[in-house]
């Protein structure tokens, strides 16, 4: 059994494709090392962890990843588009995972929209010419943001994904229509405004609909049970409830979650209420279904992070919460 391992490792490894010494860079091996350390702390800071109990996002992957060009012969900006909690975040961090190797010069400018109109569209431009340029610039303005990216991106071939981006204001500022950059870059922008990328040529657009009843339900089963369908004896309860609610990934991952350990009638109250006047309700209503699912501790537990502590280190909060006699492990497993 060992050996049958030992042959199949040395295929695979066998099979890779590499770099010859000799022939790369007229055979300065020192080039060849920095480009081999370069592509591996590449690989090792730009990868997301992304969830176990994703479903569907498989073949949106494969249709976006065969528009692009394996040699990167082109600028492509791809737009995806999709009501919020639909999983276009989620998407553009599974195409960064695939794409992310292959480019040296790489930046994910996160939650565009907030960020504008909290911090100005100048600290956004600061965060893409710092990871870029890998050199931090202090802006007076936005013209003064625009002018370094014309004038030192177009040198580079880039990644760079604008996540919920909602006005072309922040295109312009940021990337334009493309041809600031270097021919082979790539860029990601995940938005629910269908018009903002008009002008900026956008191939594919991509839309991210609901998910199928199956999809919903195996989604549904992941976070509630821990596995792709639900037992026997609560199947039909299961599927009442995944017919009553929009089958958009974050409310499903959402009620799922909640109800785990919590008593089947908690499930069937709730359940009623989305029923009752389900085609009234908006996504606002529906997660704040959710959130009144959630104990006491829970629901604090969760306001500080969303409000506080979005993308943050764990370290700090968990001793708050600990003061505070919150059983926080158990509050962040929900």
């Amino acid at each position: 059994m060992e050996l049958g391992e030992w042959r199949k490792a040395l295929a695979e490894v066998g099979s890779l494709r590499g770099w010859e010494a000799e022939k790369f860079a007229y055979g300065k091996k020192e080039a060849l090392v920095e480009l081999v350390v370069a592509r591996v702390v590449s690989l090792l800071k730009t990868t997301f962890k992304l969830p176990t109990e994703l479903v569907g996002i498989d073949d949106h992957v494969k249709y976006i990843m065969s528009s692009i060009d394996p040699k990167y012969n082109d600028t492509r900006i791809i737009e995806i588009r999709g009501v919020c909690g639909s999983g276009k975040t989620t998407l553009a961090k599974v195409l960064w995972n695939n794409l992310s190797g292959d480019f040296e010069h790489l930046s994910f400018v996160r939650n565009i929209r907030e960020v504008s109109l909290r911090m100005g569209i100048e600290y956004l431009q600061d965060e893409l010419i710092c990871d870029i340029l890998r050199s931090p610039h202090t802006l007076s303005n936005v013209d003064e943001g625009i002018n370094i990216i014309k004038s030192q991106f177009t040198s580079k071939k880039v990644l760079i994904i604008l996540d919920f981006m909602d006005d072309d204001i922040h295109l312009n500022a940021l990337v334009g229509d493309g041809s600031w950059l270097k021919v082979g870059s790539i860029i990601i922008i995940t938005t629910r405004n269908v018009s903002i990328l008009d002008k900026a040529n956008a191939d594919p657009k991509h839309e991210l609909n609901e998910l199928t009843r199956y999809q919903a339900l195996t989604l549904f089963s992941r976070h509630l049970f821990g596995k792709d369908s639900p037992p026997e004896a609560d199947e039909y309860i299961s599927m009442d409830a995944v017919s009553n609610v929009k089958r958009i990934p974050l409310i499903l991952e959402l009620i799922g979650s909640s109800f785990r350990q919590k008593r089947k009638e908690v499930w069937k109250d709730t359940f009623k209420k989305l029923k009752d006047d389900v085609c009234n309700k908006n996504m606002q209503e529906l997660l704040d279904i959710t959130y009144e699912t959630l104990d006491y501790e829970q629901q604090q537990i969760f306001l500080d992070i969303a409000c506080f502590f979005i993308e943050s280190s764990k370290q700090y909060p968990t001793y708050m919460w600990d003061t505070c006699g919150f059983y926080q492990r158990r509050g962040l497993k929900y």
